[in-house]
């Protein structure tokens, strides 16, 4: 899972379970000394926030940050109703017919022309 793909699933679970509370995000940001803004960062995913903030959101909430095995993170999201993680498309280069067809010259030394150089 991406570092961005993380920032929303993170994200969508404290929206979802500070809409549960029907709480306000000032509700939150009380609660936890952040400001709405910053809250609200976290909610879309906006910004990296620190493994601080991200529990303290969570404490705020009645919800525990933890990690939890690879080999068992489609049991535990099965289990708390959340949708499975997709495997990453690959992203790796696509060769192209005109890496064959085309000499990359951007490399070869160039000569200067004769009214350069010094005589």
């Amino acid at each position: 899972m991406s570092e961005n793909e993380t920032r929303k699933r993170l994200g969508q679970q404290l929206s979802r379970a500070r809409r549960s509370r029907s709480w306000q995000l000032n509700q939150v940001a009380r609660r936890t000394g952040r400001p709405n803004s910053r809250i609200s960062e976290m909610e879309n995913g906006a910004t990296n926030s620190t493994v601080d903030m991200l529990a303290d959101a969570g404490q705020a909430l009645g919800m525990s940050l933890v990690f939890i095995p690879n080999d068992r993170l489609d049991e535990v999201l099965k289990l708390i109703g959340e949708p499975q993680v997709q495997p990453p498309v690959p992203t790796w280069p696509v060769a192209s017919v005109f890496d064959d067809a085309f000499v990359d010259d951007s490399l070869e030394d160039e000569e200067e022309p004769s009214h350069a150089r010094p005589k």
